[in-house]
């Protein structure tokens, strides 16, 4: 109908289906960012495991919130009956009854930059809390598919369904999802969370579960 723009067209049809093939190969896709974000991860994970194996330490975390706002520390103790250090100093090795380590949690960065989208001020109570740290991790970092939160006030114990996480298994050392959970605990509750990992059955993968002590 147009023969004296055919030969622009055709040119323009071709620029677009090179932007095209440019675009599929070249624009990074979930699967890409899961393979990255999983081989970057299993380094910190090793290092955590060697570590902890070397100093012959408790395996549950303990999330500690300190004075400075959305501020966390991580500390494993060397033992299952222990006390909660009163500054712990980061990174480094407490002694006597506070005998453990003290690292920066990997989640810091996480927590951080979900503070930066959430429309409100983070809920102190723990059912919403645990809905808003849920909805951070699916809605707003997309850090998972699903996550199902269940609450215990009675017995200070929130357990965190999660399915299709980014890093990998949920069970290695302070892992980014868990570590953002504990952080967010932590911070919202203003006190120092346990937590635990363990696997789901057909409903969820993971069962990512902090405990902290009631005012009861």
């Amino acid at each position: 109908m147009f023969p004296d723009t055919r030969d622009v067209l055709f040119t323009l049809a071709a620029a677009g289906l090179f932007g095209g093939v440019l675009t599929y190969y070249l624009s990074p896709d979930r699967h890409a960012a899961t393979v990255i974000s999983e081989s970057l991860y299993a380094a910190v994970a090793s290092n955590g495991v060697a570590l902890t194996d070397a100093l012959k330490l408790d395996t549950n975390p303990i999330y500690i919130p300190v004075d400075t706002a959305s501020e966390v520390h991580l500390y494993v103790p060397d033992r299952s009956e222990y006390r909660i250090p009163e500054e712990p100093s980061v990174p480094g090795f407490t002694e006597d009854d506070y005998s453990g380590l003290v690292l920066t949690p990997t989640g810091r960065g996480l927590f951080q930059e979900f503070e930066c989208i959430l429309p409100s001020d983070l809920p102190t109570a723990p059912e919403p809390l645990a809905v808003a740290l849920s909805e951070g991790l699916v809605e707003g970092l997309e850090l998972a598919g699903r996550a199902d939160p269940e609450v215990d006030v009675a017995t200070g114990r929130a357990t965190i369904g999660i399915s299709d996480g980014l890093f990998g298994p949920l069970v290695q050392f302070d892992h980014p999802i868990a570590s953002f959970l504990g952080i967010g605990f932590a911070i919202g509750l203003d006190r120092p969370v346990v937590l635990t990992v363990a696997s789901g059955s057909d409903r969820t993968e993971w069962l990512v579960t902090c405990r902290w002590e009631t005012d009861a």
